[in-house]
């Protein structure tokens, strides 16, 4: 197992890019308020990122109802069902979405009202989105920080 990744770390990895690349979307909206006809854009990643964490989860278990049928099955007597299962594991990863495939995208928000220049940028609610999407970011960045400090103390501890 890699002591650096994990599907926690992973997921807090891809949320701050997720919220990174908000970030420049926000702040692209801001400072394109006065254009005329520009549309505001937004990212939105958390349906991807929560079909992710859903996805392995679903795998995860998958390969423990595998193990548990390996455990429970007599030595040297791997029935069909249990290879049937397997295969079912195996497959179950290899084509579910990945951290790998997590990839944000900025979209056009066609469903903002306009003002009269054709411009759907409204200043306030974008400061307000970009300061929420600030206070994530360094919640996510913090937790992440945590996890690798404790990392860090094992680490120190053991070579000492």
């Amino acid at each position: 197992m890699d002591l650096l990744s994990s599907s926690v770390t992973d997921s807090m990895i891809s949320s701050l890019n997720g919220l990174s690349l908000r970030h420049k979307a926000l702040a692209s909206n801001i400072a394109n308020a006065d254009t005329p006809g520009y549309k505001r854009v937004d990212v939105a990643f958390e349906g991807q990122l929560s079909e992710i964490i859903n996805n392995e989860r679903a795998a995860q278990l998958k390969k423990e109802q595998y193990s548990a049928q390996l455990m429970n099955s007599p030595t040297g007597a791997i029935t069909l069902d249990t290879n049937l299962l397997r295969f079912n594991v195996l497959n179950a990863v290899e084509q579910s979405l990945t951290h790998k495939d997590f990839k944000p995208q900025i979209n056009a928000d066609n469903n903002s009202p306009e003002n009269n220049k054709g411009n759907s940028v409204q200043i306030e609610s974008e400061m307000s989105e970009l300061a929420k999407n600030g206070m994530t970011y360094n919640a996510v960045a913090q937790l992440l920080s945590k996890k690798y400090a404790g990392l860090a103390d094992v680490i120190k501890q053991a070579g000492g």
